[in-house]
């Protein structure tokens, strides 16, 4: 038996197969043991690298790996629930392939601590960082209808019975480089017949709570439903054409989730210069996605009306214009205050040690604080990560002129 078809059989029901490319991939490294990122979500890590197929030709392709959670778990444990994470998510992408707005799964990937790794094509951008380009202009129109495409698909097009996707935000689409929107991640997803609490939902905050249907936080509810995708589509949809988040107003979670278990909708009708950006006709279609679940819109009836808009000159395919809403270097940045000392000049990185931890918001670093008579502790430097595109995207410290000393065995010993 290939090793192909064991991996296959290892992480995949016997009627669904997806190959083995550990050998035929390469991630793209940047130091000893570091790898360029492509992404970095609540529970994985995407690298980028190269895929050679059997016609010789290479592919420039997205690694997934399932980051373990920092539990008292053994590590045999902690491997089982990833390997279980990763079966089923590969189970319904596999079911998804071939959508033309789905991102195309390739295979896995084994060359991460052992730990299986979803290899899929390589986007340039997600929808977030889609929309921040500025030359050309963003497709916004042509974004709003892909998506839909793509969850019709999913909810429609399947003989196995719809799928809900469970995650949708900006940072579940992608853009390829001919400007064609594709839905990804599917570790939250929902079919016909899946158990109660197969899906990773364990706590109502397991999705991205904006985006979230009164409905989710139902305790009876076994899983999202394709009408909670088409809630979150209008969410989608409003921030694709206004840049408004839903529940814009506050950063509390807690109070989000009060608000919408209250019937608070995502957003009231833009006023001042976004209002021109959604006509009567645009924003009854996104209204109409944030009502009762069983009167929300199928994404074909969403579908029907944008297209029908576009027809009789409504609406344009790119109504956004660049200068419209100023990016954040527009505005002043708050005055560092007094009492906090700057201690850069006082601060060495020890050279291949780079980031000790990660999260969604920041990267810690190890360095040495040098002070004279006081010591020389090791520190940690909590660096924000930047919500940026990912082409001007870095570590920061890379960036900042902080010594680097050498690791100790390089060090040359004290005179004598």
């Amino acid at each position: 038996m290939s090793r192909a078809s064991r991996i296959s059989q290892v992480f995949m029901s016997p009627n669904i197969t997806v190959p083995d490319i550990s050998r035929f991939v390469h991630l793209n490294e940047v130091a000893p043991d570091r790898y360029e990122e492509a992404g970095f979500g609540g529970s994985a890590n995407v690298f980028t690298g190269k895929y050679t197929r059997e016609d010789g030709h290479v592919l420039k392709v997205a690694v997934k790996c399932i980051r373990p959670k920092s539990t008292d778990e053994s590590e045999e444990v902690s491997k089982d629930k990833i390997n279980k994470k990763v079966a089923r998510e590969l189970s319904i992408w596999q079911t998804l392939n071939g959508g033309r707005h789905i991102v195309e799964l390739l295979g896995v990937f084994c060359g991460i601590k052992s730990i299986p790794s979803l290899v899929s094509e390589l986007c340039p951008w997600n929808l977030q960082e889609y929309l921040e380009r500025k030359t050309p202009r963003p497709k916004h129109i042509k974004m709003l209808t892909d998506i839909l495409c793509g969850l019709d698909y999913m909810h429609c097009g399947l003989p196995s019975g719809p799928i809900a996707h469970g995650d949708m935000k900006l940072g579940n689409i992608l853009v390829t480089p001919d400007e064609t929107a594709k839905l990804c991640d599917f570790g939250r997803s929902h079919k016909r017949g899946d158990p109660r609490g197969e899906v990773s939902h364990s706590s109502v905050l397991a999705g991205t709570v904006r985006y979230m249907s009164p409905e989710l936080f139902d305790s009876n509810l076994h899983g999202p439903t394709p009408a909670a995708d088409m809630w979150a589509y209008g969410c989608i949809a409003l921030e694709v054409m206004c840049r408004i988040p839903p529940y814009h107003e506050t950063a509390d979670d807690l109070e989000i989730i009060r608000l919408i278990t209250n019937g608070q909708p995502p957003s009231d009708r833009p006023k001042g210069a976004r209002a021109s950006l959604v006509n009567d006709g645009l924003w009854s279609a996104l209204a109409s996605c944030w009502v009762k679940y069983d009167r929300r819109p199928t994404p074909q009836e969403c579908l029907g009306q944008i297209l029908s808009m576009m027809e009789s000159g409504d609406i344009p395919a790119s109504p956004v214009l660049p200068d419209l809403f100023p990016g954040p270097e527009g505005g002043s940045i708050e005055q560092w205050p007094d009492e906090i000392p700057d201690l850069k000049t006082h601060l060495e990185l020890e050279e291949g040690i780079g980031t000790i931890a990660s999260s969604v918001r920041a990267n810690v670093w190890i360095a040495t604080l040098v002070r004279k008579f006081r010591g020389t502790p090791t520190v940690a430097i909590k660096v924000p990560r930047l919500n940026t595109m990912s082409t001007h995207r870095h570590n920061e410290l890379e960036h900042v002129s902080i010594p680097r000393r050498p690791p100790p065995a390089a060090r040359r010993p004290p005179p004598v």
